[in-house]
């Protein structure tokens, strides 16, 4: 065996510990203190994903709980026009892009890292039990929907300018309000979607 293969296959070999640390400690850390949310549409793989990634969240993005894999798209019109939706706007350019291309996931990637800082908290106007985040990029009129159901008040990103409501778990669209803006570091108490 060559000085290169015994180096690689220490290397390999300090991963898989260092993988395994993260595991365990991932699923002790969900075990102990389980998340303030639950899933729209359970997925296993997703959980499991979710679990592994959280403590790597917890030290670089300032505990947000939502990846890519979290939000799924949704068509503008079928949306209830009838609820007003909340507007926001970053003090910047936006980061993010929606548009589903390899170029966007490294964009939101280093969005959720840490590139967008500014931070909304937003809640119900009134209590709806659970719900989920919606929110509409108003330049491109691209919408996501969030697969978690949480309660309360939570904090988003602010990239760019942005159409937000809020959906029940029985899929009826509520009217949200912005308690006011801040940074994605702060109010470390509120769930971070």
């Amino acid at each position: 065996m060559s000085k290169m293969d015994n180096f690689i296959s220490i290397v390999g070999k300090v991963v898989l510990v260092l993988l395994a640390l993260n595991l365990g400690v991932s699923y002790s850390l969900w075990f102990i203190n389980p998340p303030k949310y639950s899933y729209r549409d359970y997925n296993f793989l997703v959980e499991q994903v979710t679990i592994f990634a959280q403590p790597t969240m917890d030290i670089f993005a300032s505990g947000k709980v939502t990846h890519a894999f979290h939000f799924k798209s949704l068509d503008y019109n079928k949306i209830d026009s009838n609820i007003e939706p909340v507007q926001i706007r970053s003090s910047g350019n936006q980061v993010r892009s929606f548009d589903g291309s390899l170029g966007a996931l490294f964009k939101n990637i280093y969005a959720d890292l840490g590139g967008v800082d500014q931070a909304a908290i937003v809640e119900p106007i009134n209590d709806t039990g659970k719900w989920s985040l919606v929110f509409c990029d108003v330049e491109n009129q691209n919408c996501q929907e969030s697969i978690l159901l949480h309660t309360g008040k939570v904090k988003i990103l602010v990239d760019g300018q942005q159409k937000i409501w809020g959906k029940t778990e029985a899929n009826k669209y509520v009217q949200l309000k912005l308690l006011k803006y801040t940074s994605r570091s702060s109010e470390s108490s509120v769930l971070f979607i």
